[in-house]
């Protein structure tokens, strides 16, 4: 089974992480017995790695890929939407992707990204956070975590061609966590499912 993920080192680490312990020791075996591979698709090249996979009749059926929705709001999550020219979104076009190739089945992540899922306790070990940042992200609505842009914040959200798509969903965040989630998070974030494996995270209820 060739496992498909976007980043080979944080997404990989995420997938081990949010699985039971249980699945995790079976799927170790099996990577140590050869019946499956983790596979980095390069971000960008993910849907040409999936392209020359479906190609291939013996390895069509034995791939999976998991890659973030990318979406901006929970209405996007609708099987009705498509993103509209100019707008953009990756996860969208991954999904058409892996659907046309009919492999053998793949995870797009109903938050927009790994990081989405992250809880706060873990959120607090990442070094390069300030507290205070952490904090405005968690005074968010579940839905507002889920769909913000963690990595780059409001800021980079705001480019025109797909700033509406979120809607009106950030209307009541104060004007100060605006300003503390302006810049977003960093990209330290997902570097937390690293951690050592003896650390069970604690996961949302919807997550589990």
């Amino acid at each position: 089974l060739g496992i498909l993920l976007e980043n080979a080192n944080n997404d990989w680490h995420f997938l081990r992480r949010i699985i039971r312990s249980s699945e995790r020791v079976k799927l170790q075996r099996a990577i140590d017995a050869r019946w499956a591979e983790p596979l980095h698709g390069g971000g960008s090249d993910l849907t040409q790695r999936i392209a020359e996979r479906a190609s291939v009749v013996t390895k069509r059926l034995r791939t999976f890929v998991l890659f973030d929705s990318d979406r901006r709001h929970p209405d996007e999550l609708n099987p009705d939407w498509a993103p509209q020219a100019p707008e953009a979104c990756q996860g969208f076009t991954t999904e058409k992707v892996v659907t046309e190739a009919a492999i053998g089945g793949y995870w797009r992540l109903n938050r927009r990204f790994i990081e989405s899922y992250m809880p706060k306790q873990e959120m607090t070990q990442v070094s390069a956070l300030k507290i205070e940042t952490v904090d405005a992200f968690f005074r968010l609505s579940r839905q507002e975590q889920w769909h913000f842009n963690i990595k780059k914040g409001f800021k980079d959200d705001a480019k025109v061609e797909n700033a509406h798509r979120a809607k009106n969903l950030y209307a009541n965040v104060s004007p100060e966590d605006k300003e503390l989630l302006h810049d977003g998070l960093g990209r330290k974030v997902a570097d937390r499912y690293s951690a050592s494996e003896a650390i069970e995270f604690d996961w949302d209820q919807d997550a589990r």
